[in-house]
């Protein structure tokens, strides 16, 4: 079984999912800062599975990676392991979120999510809200479901991905959308 009660990534396909899943593995297992992982005490064996045991508590990139990849492993970054990409991608929303909402001090990707979360004055409850922050945001900006509107002149049909959460959408100087909501402007052309 996996750790948070799923299984590897399938469960949650969006970095939205991942994130919440790692939220969800740091309140039943714990949380670290230093190292991915906290070693199982007394262990000599420093293979991942023996010396982190089956749930170790975790960073939030250990979280990330026991979400995405289902067990511990000594790097959760490499981008050989299985669903990398998976990984990557929860890790990019978080850092975005983190740099986008001032709660990071630091530019680049690598030294914001650590150096957030290795913070002295950092908590498990902090980390924990951040990361369903996080996941609400990517929610909130992300496209829904494809729907067919027939809003083209002369009775022609289109499919419609609408993204929600963005203040404005600007087409050649004019906002043709605002607060999720079309105004009367019509800055582009049909070709």
């Amino acid at each position: 079984m996996h750790p948070t009660g799923t299984s590897p990534v399938d469960a949650a396909s969006t970095p939205a999912g991942i994130l919440r899943h790692a939220a969800l593995y740091l309140q039943r297992h714990g949380w670290h800062q230093r190292a991915y992982y906290g070693a199982t005490p007394g262990t000599d064996d420093v293979s991942a599975a023996t010396y982190y045991g089956a749930t170790p508590p975790a960073c939030v990139l250990g979280a990330i990676g026991m979400a995405v990849h289902g067990q511990a492993h000594p790097d959760p970054l490499d981008p050989e392991l299985p669903h990398a990409s998976a990984f990557s991608a929860a890790y990019g929303t978080l850092a975005d979120h983190l740099i986008l909402t001032n709660l990071s001090w630091i530019d680049s990707d690598e030294d914001t999510i650590s150096g957030w979360n290795d913070h002295r004055d950092q908590s498990i409850g902090e980390v924990i809200a951040v990361l369903n922050a996080a996941a609400n945001e990517w929610d909130r900006l992300h496209c829904g479901g494809e729907e067919f509107v027939d809003d083209f002149p002369g009775e022609a049909r289109r499919y419609v991905r609408r993204a929600t959460g963005y203040a404005a959408v600007i087409v050649n100087g004019e906002t043709v959308i605002e607060n999720d909501r079309y105004t009367n402007a019509r800055a582009g052309q049909i070709v």
